[in-house]
């Protein structure tokens, strides 16, 4: 039997993870702030909603990794951009 090879992200790897999706909830929020509207705003707002949606369906999370934040961004956003 061959040996498997393990590609789970490690805890480093994922805590790295969620702090890049805080990273982009603080992004969505400023954009939204602004109450920018033009076509760049906009188009960068849903590349950044589009990414922490694609983010949570990955199955790394833990329970420790409060996920409140990251919805209501994406909520936020999706209102924003009229979705």
């Amino acid at each position: 039997m061959p040996n498997e090879v393990d590609t789970s992200p490690t805890p480093k790897e994922v805590n790295t993870a969620y702090h890049m999706i805080i990273e982009n909830v603080s992004v969505i929020n400023k954009v939204i702030a602004t109450g920018d509207k033009d076509e760049d705003a906009l188009n960068y707002l849903r590349k950044k909603v589009e990414f922490l949606e694609h983010t949570l369906t990955r199955d790394i999370w833990k329970v420790e990794h409060d996920m409140t934040a990251v919805n209501q961004a994406i909520a936020d956003g999706n209102a924003y951009l009229g979705a």
